[in-house]
């Protein structure tokens, strides 16, 4: 049934209406709102996975500073102490 104007609407036909629309509104809120803490989470993910990625291959690379050479030759100086026979 289509109506001609809002004045041959009903006030509950009226009512009804603006309520489906306000509960439309507050489903498509709800659901953006979903998607923005989903979007803000992946960020936060994505940024911790590159920084522990970079720490973890800064501190693996040799060349990365002078402190890993040195622990370096350190660990292969008490290495070769190990084999050495008493």
């Amino acid at each position: 049934m289509q109506l001609e104007s809002s004045a041959d609407m009903t006030m509950s036909d009226q009512h009804a209406i603006v309520t489906d629309d306000v509960q439309e509104n507050a489903a498509a809120a709800e659901r953006q709102r979903k998607t923005n803490r989903q979007m803000s989470r992946f960020a936060k993910m994505l940024t911790l996975s590159i920084v522990y990625s970079a720490n973890i291959g800064g501190t693996a690379t040799l060349t990365g500073t002078p402190t890993n050479l040195i622990i370096a030759d350190a660990a292969n100086k008490s290495v070769e102490q190990c084999r050495t026979p008493l």
